[in-house]
Protein backbone atom coordinates (compact mmCIF):
# COMPACT_ATOMS: atom_id res chain seq x y z
CA UNK A 1 0.00 0.00 0.00
CA UNK A 2 1.38 3.40 -0.93
CA UNK A 3 1.54 6.15 1.69
CA UNK A 4 -0.57 8.61 -0.32
CA UNK A 5 -3.51 6.23 -0.59
CA UNK A 6 -6.51 7.15 1.56
CA UNK A 7 -7.45 4.75 4.33
CA UNK A 8 -10.64 4.27 6.30
CA UNK A 9 -8.99 6.05 9.24
CA UNK A 10 -9.00 9.34 7.34
CA UNK A 11 -11.43 11.73 9.11
CA UNK A 12 -12.20 13.54 5.84
CA UNK A 13 -13.51 10.30 4.38
CA UNK A 14 -15.84 9.80 7.34
CA UNK A 15 -17.00 13.42 7.15
CA UNK A 16 -17.85 12.99 3.46
CA UNK A 17 -19.66 9.73 4.24
CA UNK A 18 -21.67 11.33 7.06
CA UNK A 19 -22.56 14.31 4.86
CA UNK A 20 -23.79 12.10 2.02
CA UNK A 21 -25.72 9.93 4.47
CA UNK A 22 -27.43 12.99 5.95
CA UNK A 23 -28.25 14.59 2.59
CA UNK A 24 -29.50 11.34 1.05
CA UNK A 25 -31.46 10.45 4.16
CA UNK A 26 -33.21 13.80 4.32
CA UNK A 27 -33.77 14.00 0.58
CA UNK A 28 -35.38 10.59 0.32
CA UNK A 29 -37.78 10.87 3.28
CA UNK A 30 -40.32 12.94 1.36
CA UNK A 31 -42.90 10.09 1.16
CA UNK A 32 -43.02 10.02 4.95
CA UNK A 33 -43.94 13.70 5.15
CA UNK A 34 -46.20 13.72 2.08
CA UNK A 35 -49.53 13.15 3.94
CA UNK A 36 -48.66 15.77 6.56
CA UNK A 37 -47.78 18.31 3.87
CA UNK A 38 -51.07 17.66 2.08
CA UNK A 39 -53.02 18.06 5.32
CA UNK A 40 -51.20 21.24 6.33
CA UNK A 41 -50.99 23.12 3.05
CA UNK A 42 -53.67 21.52 0.91
CA UNK A 43 -53.20 21.33 -2.81
CA UNK A 44 -53.34 18.36 -5.07
CA UNK A 45 -51.25 15.24 -4.66
CA UNK A 46 -49.69 15.77 -8.08
CA UNK A 47 -48.64 19.36 -7.44
CA UNK A 48 -47.15 18.47 -4.08
CA UNK A 49 -45.26 15.46 -5.40
CA UNK A 50 -44.01 17.38 -8.44
CA UNK A 51 -41.85 19.59 -6.22
CA UNK A 52 -39.66 16.63 -5.27
CA UNK A 53 -39.72 15.36 -8.86
CA UNK A 54 -38.32 18.70 -10.01
CA UNK A 55 -35.64 18.46 -7.33
CA UNK A 56 -34.55 15.00 -8.56
CA UNK A 57 -34.66 16.10 -12.21
CA UNK A 58 -32.53 19.12 -11.34
CA UNK A 59 -29.97 16.86 -9.68
CA UNK A 60 -29.93 14.56 -12.68
CA UNK A 61 -29.32 17.48 -15.03
CA UNK A 62 -26.89 19.47 -12.90
CA UNK A 63 -24.90 16.48 -11.59
CA UNK A 64 -23.06 15.75 -14.85
CA UNK A 65 -22.59 19.47 -15.47
CA UNK A 66 -21.00 20.00 -12.07
CA UNK A 67 -18.81 16.93 -12.58
CA UNK A 68 -17.64 18.32 -15.91
CA UNK A 69 -16.84 21.70 -14.34
CA UNK A 70 -15.02 20.13 -11.39
CA UNK A 71 -12.90 18.02 -13.75
CA UNK A 72 -11.86 21.05 -15.81
CA UNK A 73 -11.86 23.95 -13.34
CA UNK A 74 -10.91 24.59 -9.75
CA UNK A 75 -13.18 22.35 -7.60
CA UNK A 76 -13.27 24.89 -4.77
CA UNK A 77 -14.53 27.57 -7.12
CA UNK A 78 -17.26 25.27 -8.44
CA UNK A 79 -18.36 24.38 -4.89
CA UNK A 80 -18.37 28.03 -3.81
CA UNK A 81 -20.46 28.96 -6.85
CA UNK A 82 -22.85 26.11 -6.04
CA UNK A 83 -23.18 27.27 -2.44
CA UNK A 84 -23.82 30.80 -3.66
CA UNK A 85 -26.53 29.58 -6.03
CA UNK A 86 -28.13 27.53 -3.25
CA UNK A 87 -28.07 30.51 -0.89
CA UNK A 88 -29.61 32.73 -3.57
CA UNK A 89 -32.34 30.15 -4.09
CA UNK A 90 -33.33 30.20 -0.43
Amino acid sequence: MTPDRETLANPRLWLAFASMLLVSGLGNTFPIFFPALLAEFGGSRGATASTVSFLWIGGAVLGPLSGYLIARRNPRLVVICGLGAAAAGL
